[in-house]
C-alpha cells in the first residue's frame, strides 16, 4: 500500500509515496525525536557520556522506546550488554567487564604498545616490529599461535597455527587499506567482512579470523572497541575514548614553555 504520511517501520523511516509491505508491523507516526535518533544530530543534543541525561529530548526518547535509563550509553537504545571500562594511570584501557563479569585485561610496554591481552580466560602475548606492527602472538605456555606479515603498515598475510601446522592466508584490502577478505593458497575466501562508515562490522563470514581492520586498529571482541595503539576507538559512536596523546603532549609543552618565559 502507499502511505500518505511518513511512518516508522522495522526497516527505518519510510517517506511519503514509499511502498510499505504488509509485513511491516505497527507503523508509528514519525516524531521529531525519532527522526533525530536516525541522524548524527542526536550527539549534539545529549550530554557527554557519564553525565546525567535530564534533557527533554532524552526523556522523550526514553519514553518513546519504553526504556529506563539516566545515563546515555549505546546499551540504553540497543539493549547490548552494559560494558564497564577501567583506565590505568597512563589513560589506557586496563580492564573491561560486561554485566559485572570480567571480560578483558590488558598490559602495555614502555612505548604504550599492547603486549598482553587476556579475554575469555585466554592470554595472548604480542611481539611487535620497530614500526609497532604485531608480527607474532604467543599463548601463556610460549607456544607460537599466529604470525603476521606487513608492508607499509598494511597486513598482507597471516600464518595461522604457526607453531604447529602453519597455514598461510593472504589479506586483501580495499581503497582505505581496510582488511576486507582473506584467501587461502587456492584463492578461496576464508574470511570476509563489510563495514559501516566508521568501521563497525556490517557482515562477517568465514572460518578464519582477523582482528586487524582499519589501518592501525585492532578489533577487540570482548569490548567491541578498536585498539589504536595509544587509545581506543568505538566505531558505534565514531569516537575515541581517550584524548589524542599528541595534543596532550603539545599542551604540556606549551604550558612548560609559558612557565619558563614568565619565571
Amino acid at each position: 500500500m502507499l502511505v500518505d504520511d511518513a511512518v516508522l517501520t522495522p526497516s527505518g523511516v519510510s517517506h511519503i509515496s514509499f511502498y510499505v509491505s504488509p509485513e511491516d508491523v505497527s507503523p508509528a507516526r514519525v516524531t521529531e525525536e525519532i527522526l533525530i535518533l536516525y541522524s548524527v544530530d542526536l550527539w549534539q543534543l545529549l550530554k557527554p557520556f557519564g553525565d546525567k541525561q535530564d534533557t527533554e529530548t532524552f526523556k522523550r526518547l526514553v519514553d518513546t522506546f519504553g526504556l529506563v535509563a539516566d545515563y546515555f550509553h549505546l546499551a540504553s537504545f540497543w539493549a547490548v550488554p552494559a560494558t564497564t571500562l577501567c583506565l590505568g594511570l597512563t589513560g589506557q584501557l586496563a580492564s573491561a567487564s560486561v554485566n559485572s563479569t570480567a571480560a578483558g585485561a590488558y598490559v602495555y610496554d614502555y612505548l604504550s604498545r599492547l603486549v598482553e591481552r587476556t579475554a575469555n580466560a585466554v592470554t595472548l602475548h604480542r611481539i611487535h616490529d620497530l614500526d609497532g606492527n604485531v608480527i607474532a602472538e604467543y599463548d601463556d605456555t610460549g607456544a607460537l599461535l599466529t604470525e603476521y606479515i606487513w608492508i607499509d603498515g598494511r597486513p598482507i598475510a597471516t600464518i595461522a597455527d604457526a607453531g604447529t601446522t602453519p597455514t598461510l592466508y593472504y589479506v586483501l584490502t580495499d581503497h582505505l587499506e581496510r582488511s576486507i577478505m582473506m584467501v587461502d593458497e587456492f584463492r578461496d575466501p576464508v574470511w570476509q567482512a563489510s563495514y559501516l562508515p566508521f568501521g563497525e562490522v556490517r557482515t562477517l563470514t568465514g572460518s578464519a579470523s582477523l582482528d586487524y581492520r582499519f589501518p592501525g586498529q585492532c578489533f577487540q571482541l570482548e569490548t567491541g572497541l578498536h585498539d589504536s595503539w595509544h587509545r581506543h576507538f568505538d566505531p558505534s559512536i565514531a569516537r575515541y575514548l581517550q584524548p589524542d596523546p599528541s595534543v596532550c603532549l603539545t599542551d604540556h609543552q606549551d604550558m612548560r614553555t609559558s612557565q619558563t618565559r614568565h619565571s
